[in-house]
């Protein structure tokens, strides 16, 4: 008969890390949070790392077509969901001010949606996404790479120019 610990080393408790964590799908809790993206009350998911941030997108890109609530929805990934992550370097400038990360914040979201519609798409699908490539490529944004590691580093090689902005609209 197997003792307790015999039990215990052989209990698999899955990855600490959710992106190597092959088993994720079949013991995922649905967490507040998760509800919350579902009914789209959420656009948003921060927090620390470990909190399962991580998890909750892998398993919201692989099942967001089952809800009806997301039917007419698109998950786009903003971070980089394995490997190093792509904000790191901006905990290696000076800080900002609350405007200029608004700033940098709705820059990075206009080109990290917009290039993803006009890789999709493309500018001529209509006047709205020739428009749209016209704004990117005015504002030095547009990139044929959508990932966003190479999004977020166009966006701070462009940092200075977007702190002349008297207001930032996306």
């Amino acid at each position: 008969m197997p003792t307790v610990l015999d039990i215990l080393r052989h209990l698999d408790l899955g990855n600490s890390v959710a992106e190597s964590d092959a088993n994720l799908q079949s013991y995922f809790l649905e967490t507040q949070p998760y509800r919350d993206l579902i009914a789209e009350r959420k656009d948003i998911v921060a927090g620390d790392k470990g909190r399962g941030k991580t998890a909750l997108f892998q398993i919201l890109t692989k099942n967001y077509t089952r809800y009806d609530a997301l039917q007419t929805v698109e998950v786009i990934a903003a971070f980089n969901p394995t490997g190093s992550p792509v904000f790191k370097s901006i905990a290696e400038t000076p800080p900002l001010s609350e405007f200029e990360y608004i700033k940098l914040w709705k820059a990075y979201v206009l080109a990290t949606v917009g290039n993803w519609l006009l890789d999709i798409y493309g500018p001529e699908h209509s006047a709205e996404t020739k428009l749209l490539d016209e704004t990117l490529q005015g504002l030095h944004l547009r990139s044929k790479d959508t990932q966003a590691r190479t999004i977020f580093r166009i966006v701070t090689d462009k940092i200075g120019g977007f702190f002349r902005w008297k207001k930032a609209e996306v």
